[in-house]
């Protein structure tokens, strides 16, 4: 029981990050590390606490391919991105402390509307976690989600960022994106309230929304 709660909170503080890694066989370079960083922001609305079940909870993304690396300070162009995307760690909070986070996995109590961007299948944590592709038009990527909800009860969605992110050009110039939470009330206090005592991680706080549903 332990360890299913350890590997709880793994997942809220890691929120199924879309991890690929692709290199082209027989190349002598190091491809394993990126080489750029870049920071994106995703929208939650409506920032609602609470909604009812049949409402959604959408989130979207839509940011240019140019961004400024974090590293250097300079504007990259990383468009046609092979493998850029998201991943949602979906759960239910049912209670916890400080050691313990309170959560059950939660991704099959909701209903999913795909509007920009693709499902990647062969998630390992099905019960918990989905993820997805972002879509590129015209220079820009977007994304676009909708979560229905069907059960009631108190959740907390993680929003993964994006790692080992390469181009159709370019399989070895690896890049990070960190996806942020940007613009959203995030009621955060819903998450602490079910585990008093608890000090949110600088991650928690950029990358998990929770509400209610009644």
């Amino acid at each position: 029981m332990r360890t299913k709660l350890f590997r709880v909170t793994l997942c809220i503080v890691i929120a199924a990050t879309t991890i690929f890694s692709r290199c082209k066989k027989g190349l002598s370079v190091d491809c394993t590390e990126s080489r750029y960083t870049f920071n994106v922001p995703i929208n939650i609305y409506p920032d609602d606490e609470i909604i009812h079940i049949n409402d959604t909870i959408w989130f979207e993304c839509d940011f240019l391919s140019n961004q400024t690396d974090l590293q250097t300070n300079t504007i990259i162009n990383y468009s046609n991105a092979e493998n850029l995307g998201t991943g949602l760690s979906l759960l239910k909070l049912t209670g916890g402390d400080v050691s313990d986070p309170g959560a059950i996995a939660a991704a099959n109590e909701f209903g999913y509307v795909i509007k920009n961007g693709v499902f990647i299948q062969g998630s390992s944590l099905p019960d918990q976690g989905r993820t997805y592709n972002f879509s590129e038009l015209n220079n820009t990527y977007k994304f676009k989600l909708g979560a229905v909800a069907q059960q009631k009860g108190d959740y907390l969605i993680g929003v993964g960022n994006a790692s080992n992110v390469y181009t159709k050009d370019d399989e070895c110039t690896k890049a990070a994106f960190i996806i942020t939470i940007a613009n959203t009330d995030q009621h955060l206090n819903i998450y602490q309230q079910n585990r008093p005592g608890y000090v949110l991680s600088d991650y928690e706080q950029t990358h998990v929304y929770c509400f209610k549903v009644e």
